[in-house]
């Protein structure tokens, strides 16, 4: 069984029933990166227009516009001239829940944007002559897309005013009774130090600080469901503390959560946290 683990800190396993919480804290922190040691990178370079049709190729740097009908599946494909850390791809549209998903040919990314949302953003690291394809799928709707494909900046990740990009890299174990399994991943957040909250790249959870002081903040968050004999509780802890001057973010985090339905599962999970702000 795979952790459920509702934090802003996991985009890859959370969103649980209770949606988060889209206010913003009275437990921020007074602090302000030091911007020497953030990617200079606030706008948008300048991007190549195209018009593209399935299995069409596009490059770096460019906005490309199509349609998709419903129920379908759109692939394109670029194919990395260089190593380029940090490839942004911006997914908008006025259709209803369009999904965006990137996979190289040589296996090493795979990462998918399934949100609620027709807005999505995935961020990875492209190697030179490596073919990425970057796929845009309909559900239920059609309708015009855009499709952004240049390097992190602020403006095309249309980061608020006080809002901060994290990396994590996230290690741990988990244990649902037939474990432990090892946990390894990384994963984005965007951080509002001020204002106490911390949010998902692609904005589908969000959650206030539940305490902060100095540099160091805590969320604490618990879930519960029940329906026609299933149950689902859940309640977790993560503490972070950042500098600075560094921009370097760490810190731990621990949960557990119980399982109804016919049989009844117990996982446990111990997470540690080693991150960067990278705008």
């Amino acid at each position: 069984m795979k952790v459920k683990v509702s934090g802003a800190l996991f985009a890859a396993a959370l969103l649980t029933a209770c949606g988060g919480d889209d206010s913003s804290s009275n437990n921020g922190l007074n602090i302000s990166i030091n911007e020497s040691a953030l990617l200079s990178a606030p706008s948008q370079p300048s991007l190549t227009s195209a018009t593209v049709n399935d299995a069409d190729s596009i490059i770096l740097h460019s906005r490309n516009t199509g349609s998709i009908g419903d129920s379908a599946t759109l692939d394109f494909n670029y194919l990395a001239q260089a190593d380029v850390d940090n490839v942004l791809v911006r997914l908008t549209s006025g259709a209803e829940d369009l999904d965006l998903s990137v996979r190289a040919s040589d296996y090493s990314v795979n990462e998918e944007a399934d949100t609620f949302s027709s807005e999505e953003y995935i961020i990875f690291d492209a190697a030179n002559n490596v073919n990425y394809s970057v796929s845009v799928e309909s559900i239920e709707s059609s309708g015009n897309f855009e499709l952004i494909l240049t390097t992190l900046n602020r403006e095309t990740l249309k980061l608020a005013g006080g809002e901060n990009l994290v990396k994590h890299s996230i290690t741990g174990n988990e244990n649902c009774g037939d474990g432990p399994y090892s946990i390894d991943y990384d994963d984005y957040s965007v951080i509002n130090w001020k204002k106490g909250y911390i949010r998902t790249l692609n904005s589908d959870y969000k959650e206030s600080f539940s305490a902060a002081e100095g540099n160091t903040f805590t969320i604490k968050s618990s879930d519960k469901e029940t329906e026609d004999g299933y149950s689902y509780t859940s309640q977790e802890s993560y503490t972070l503390t950042v500098n600075p001057e560094t921009a370097v973010i760490s810190g731990t985090g621990s949960g557990s959560s119980t399982e109804v339905d016919g049989e009844t599962i117990t996982c446990t999970w111990n997470l540690t946290f080693n991150g960067q702000v990278l705008l």
